[in-house]
C-alpha cells in the first residue's frame, strides 16, 4: 500500500460522519460510524453499531482496534473499506456501491474491462446422491444442486459476521472451536446443537436464522433431475446426472453474471474423492462444449476459473453454510412444482416462502422464477 504524504493513521485528525447503510431489507438495517481521514487515501475502519439480527434491538459498541480482522466473533463487525479523498466527504451510498471499490481485496475492475458488477461466488450444495443403482427408492431417485450467488466482498463483510453473531450469542459456541451450521445436525440436535432442545433457545435460533435468510443479499438457483427418468433417455450421450445439473447451473449462473455485468467462480462443498472428481469433470465438460444457449466463450468470459473451488464443511465457509440451510427446502419446493406429494415442515415452508418472495433468481421484468431460479428434468 502506498504511503500518504499526510500524517500517520494513529495521529491523523479525524471526524466521524454517521452513515446509515441498508443490508437487503429494513429488518436487518445497520448503522455505521465511519472514521474519516483528511487529506489522505488510506484504509478506513468502519465500526458497526449493529442491530441484533435476532431481537431487533440496537446496542452501541465501542470501536474495535485497527488490528482486528474482518469477520471476528463478536456482537458487531469491523469492516475494511477503501477510501480516497473524494470518498471522505459525507455519503449515503449503499454497501454494494461502496464495496465495488475494494481493490485491496483483489476485486477491482478497470473502467474499460466491461465488468462493473464485481466478483460473485456461487456456493453449491447437493441434496441426494449421484448413485444410479437405487433409483427405485424415492429418497435416492432425485438429485439436485443448489447454488447461492453472492458477492465475495459481501460474504466476508456482511454474511460471515452476521452468521458468527448467531453462533456466539444464540448457540453460545466457543469461537476457537467454531460450530458449523449443518441442517442435519440442527435437525438431530447433535454436533453442538444440543442447546436447541431448549424451546426458548430453539425459537430464538429459528428467528435469527430466518432474519439472516431474509435479510442477506444473494440469489438462489436450483437444478433437479429425476435419475430414474434420466436412465430411460437412450438418446442422451451423457450418462451421469452431474453433467445435466452442472450444465443448468453454469448456464443460469453465467446469465446472472451477465445481467450484473460481473464475473464469478464456483465453490461446491467437497464430498471428497470420486464425487468431487465427477463434479469437476462435469464442469470441465460444460466449459469445453458450452450449452444449448450459452457458447463456451461466454462461459469462459463470465466464469474465469477452470477448476471448481472445493471446500470442506470443517473450513467454516459462511456461504456454504447458508447454502446448506437453503438446499433441502429448495429441493422440496422444486419437487412440489413437479407435482410430487412432498410435505415440507413448518420451518422448511418458511424458507420456501422467503425463496419464492425474493431470493430465487428471476426474470427482471415478469419476475418469472422457472427457468431462472429453478429448473427440473423432466420439465
Amino acid at each position: 500500500m502506498s504511503k500518504s504524504s499526510g500524517p500517520s493513521e494513529p495521529s491523523a485528525r479525524r471526524t466521524h460522519d454517521a452513515t446509515c447503510l441498508e443490508l437487503g431489507a429494513t429488518e436487518t438495517s445497520i448503522g455505521i460510524t465511519i472514521p474519516r481521514y483528511h487529506n489522505t487515501s488510506k484504509w478506513q475502519f468502519s465500526t458497526l453499531c449493529r442491530r441484533d439480527v435476532h431481537e431487533g434491538d440496537t446496542t452501541q459498541q465501542s470501536p474495535y482496534h485497527a488490528s482486528r480482522s474482518v469477520g471476528g466473533f463478536c456482537g458487531f463487525a469491523t469492516f475494511l473499506t477503501v477510501s480516497s479523498n473524494a470518498a471522505s466527504s459525507s455519503s449515503h451510498s449503499s454497501w454494494r456501491a461502496r464495496s465495488r471499490n475494494l481493490s485491496g481485496w483483489g476485486f477491482a475492475f478497470s473502467a474499460d474491462s466491461g465488468f462493473t458488477g464485481g466478483m460473485y461466488r456461487l456456493y453449491v450444495d447437493e441434496v441426494g446422491t449421484d448413485d444410479l443403482t437405487h433409483t427405485v427408492k424415492d429418497h435416492h431417485r432425485y438429485l439436485s444442486l443448489t447454488g447461492v450467488a453472492m458477492r465475495v466482498d459481501y460474504s466476508g463483510a456482511e454474511l460471515t459476521p452476521n452468521m458468527n453473531w448467531i453462533k456466539l450469542n444464540v448457540l453460545k459456541h466457543d469461537p476457537d472451536t467454531p460450530i458449523i451450521l449443518h441442517r442435519k445436525d440442527i435437525m438431530a440436535r447433535k454436533g453442538g446443537f444440543q442447546c436447541l432442545n431448549d424451546p426458548v433457545v430453539a425459537d430464538r435460533f429459528d428467528r435469527s436464522i430466518m432474519r439472516l435468510i431474509k435479510g442477506a443479499d444473494y440469489r438462489v438457483m436450483t437444478a433437479l433431475i429425476d435419475k430414474q427418468w434420466m436412465l430411460k433417455q437412450q438418446h442422451w450421450s451423457k450418462t451421469h446426472p452431474y453433467h445435466y445439473l452442472m450444465e443448468i447451473l453454469v448456464e443460469k449462473f453465467v446469465q446472472f453474471l451477465e445481467r450484473q455485468r460481473a464475473i464469478g467462480d464456483i465453490m461446491p462443498e467437497s464430498r471428497q474423492g470420486k464425487p468431487d472428481q465427477r463434479l469437476q469433470q462435469a464442469y470441465s465438460d460444460v466449459r469445453e462444449a458450452g450449452t444449448t444457449f450459452i457458447p463456451k466463450a461466454r462461459i469462459a468470459s463470465a466464469i474465469r476459473a477452470a477448476k471448481l473451488k472445493f471446500r470442506e464443511k470443517k473450513e467454516n465457509v459462511a456461504g456454504l453454510q447458508l447454502c446448506d440451510l437453503l438446499a433441502h427446502p429448495s429441493h422440496i419446493y422444486v419437487r412440489q412444482q413437479m407435482g410430487h406429494a412432498v410435505a415440507p415442515g413448518a420451518f422448511c415452508q418458511r424458507v420456501c416462502t422467503a425463496l419464492t418472495e425474493s431470493k430465487y433468481d428471476r426474470a427482471s421484468g415478469s419476475g418469472k422464477i422457472v427457468g431462472y431460479g429453478i429448473k427440473h428434468l423432466p420439465q
